[in-house]
C-alpha cells in the first residue's frame, strides 16, 4: 500500500516520442501508460452497451439450450426440486468465476467445475450431468484469459470423470473419480504448452498448486452428496447399492428374527426386478424396496405364515378382526422402523403401499 502506482505525469499535448527517436525504458513505460488510458477512454458508452448486450444474448442462448434439453426430459422439469438443484449448479460456478476472475485470474483453475458432473450424475443420470456441466463451463469461459485452454482443460477433465464414474459401485469410488482430475489437468497443461510453444519454457509451477487445490475442493463432493440427498430428497444409485447390502442391520436382523420373511423378500426382489426391467423401470430402487417392504413383520414374526410351522398358527386362537389388525400393523410397524433407520422416503413408500386398501 506504500507503493505509488504512478511513476510520473505526461501533460496533455506534450510529445512522448518523435519519429526516429530511440525508445528508452522510461519512454516505453510512458507509451504503455498511454495505451492503457487510451483504451479505457476510447470505449464509448455505445460499445459498452453492445458488449453487455452480446454477453446477455450469449448467456441466454446457452441457458436456452439447457432449457430445451430439460423440455425433452419432462420428469426433470416437472420436479421443482430437481430444477432448482440444476439451476443452482449452473449459476453458482459462473457467478463465482465472474466475481473473482477480474481480480484473481487463477480462480478458473481453482474452482472444481467437475463437481457439477459428480453431483449431477450421482443423483440423476449421465446425460443430464454432461449437459449441465457443458452449460456451466461455457458460461464460465467468457471471462477467462485463455478461453481455449480453459475449455480444453475442463473438457478433458470432464470426460475422464464420466469414464471413471461408470464403474462406481460404492460411495468411496467418488474419491477415485476425483483423484483422476488433477493428474489429467497436469498432463493436459504440459501437452498444451508443447503444442503451442514447442517446449516447456513457459511452464508455471503455480499451476500445479492450482490443480492440487482444485482437487481438495473437489473432494468436498463426497460430504456434499449427503447434503444434496437430504436437502432435495434424492435417492442416488450409490445409496441404493449400500442399502441393498443384506449385511445391513435391518436386513441382518430380519434374517435372524424372521428367516421365513427374509427368504420371502429375497424372492420378491428377484421377481419384481425381473418384471420392472421389462417395462424400463428403476431396477435398483425396486430391488431395495422389495428387500425392505416386510421389515414390520419382525415385531410379530410368528403371526405370518412363512415363519410358522405346520401346526403352530397363533391365528387359530384369535378372532378374525384381531388377526387382521396384527397382519395390517406390520405395515405401520415397518414404516416406523424404517424412519428410525433413516431410510429414504422412496423406499418407505414400498413399505407403506405394498398391501393396498383391500380387505385383509
Amino acid at each position: 500500500s506504500s507503493i505509488d502506482e504512478v511513476l510520473g505525469v505526461v501533460r496533455k499535448g506534450s510529445k512522448i516520442v518523435d519519429q526516429g527517436d530511440p525508445i528508452t525504458p522510461e519512454t516505453y513505460q510512458k507509451l504503455q501508460g498511454y495505451e492503457k488510458v487510451y483504451n479505457r477512454y476510447a470505449e464509448s458508452t455505445t460499445d459498452r452497451v453492445v458488449t453487455k448486450l452480446g454477453l446477455f444474448v450469449l448467456f441466454g442462448g446457452v441457458l436456452l439450450l439447457l432449457h430445451f434439453y430439460l423440455l425433452s426430459r419432462p420428469k426433470l422439469i416437472e420436479d421443482r426440486k430437481t430444477s432448482i438443484f440444476l439451476l443452482l449448479q449452473v449459476l453458482f460456478f459462473p457467478a463465482v468465476t465472474y466475481l473473482l476472475t477480474p481480480s484473481y485470474p487463477a480462480t478458473v483453475y481453482l474452482l472444481p467445475y467437475c463437481m457439477v458432473l459428480i453431483l449431477t450424475e450421482s443423483v440423476l443420470d449421465q446425460r443430464t450431468a454432461f449437459v449441465t456441466f457443458v452449460t456451466t463451463v461455457l458460461l464460465s469461459a467468457v471471462v477467462t484469459s485463455d478461453t481455449v485452454f480453459f475449455l480444453l482443460l475442463e473438457g478433458v477433465s470432464g470426460m475422464v470423470v464420466l469414464a471413471t464414474m461408470r464403474e462406481m459401485t460404492q460411495r468411496r469410488d467418488l474419491i477415485t473419480a476425483a483423484a483422476w482430475v488433477p493428474l489429467t489437468q497436469i498432463v493436459t497443461y504440459v501437452v498444451y504448452l508443447l503444442a503451442m510453444d514447442g517446449d516447456l519454457t513457459g511452464f508455471d509451477r503455480n499451476m500445479l498448486w492450482y490443480f492440487c487445490l482444485s482437487f481438495v475442493f473437489l473432494m468436498f463432493s463426497y460430504p456434499l452428496l449427503y447434503i444434496v440427498e437430504k436437502a432435495f430428497g434424492f435417492v442416488t444409485p450409490l445409496s441404493l447399492m449400500e442399502l441393498g447390502d443384506i449385511s445391513k442391520p435391518l436386513l441382518k436382523r430380519e434374517n435372524e428374527v424372521a428367516p421365513g420373511t427374509f427368504q420371502h423378500v429375497l424372492n420378491v426382489s428377484i421377481l419384481s426386478t425381473a418384471a420392472v426391467e421389462k417395462i424400463g423401470g428403476d431396477v435398483q430402487l425396486t430391488r431395495v424396496g422389495a428387500l425392505y417392504h416386510d421389515i414390520g413383520k419382525m415385531k410379530n414374526p410368528i403371526y405370518f405364515t412363512e415363519n410358522q410351522g405346520t401346526e403352530n398358527n397363533p391365528h387359530f386362537k384369535l378372532k378374525p378382526e384381531e388377526s387382521a389388525r396384527i397382519v395390517i400393523s406390520h405395515v405401520t410397524d415397518g414404516v416406523e422402523m424404517a424412519r428410525k433407520a433413516n431410510l429414504p422416503e422412496q423406499v418407505i413408500d414400498f413399505i407403506r403401499t405394498h398391501h393396498g386398501l383391500g380387505m385383509t
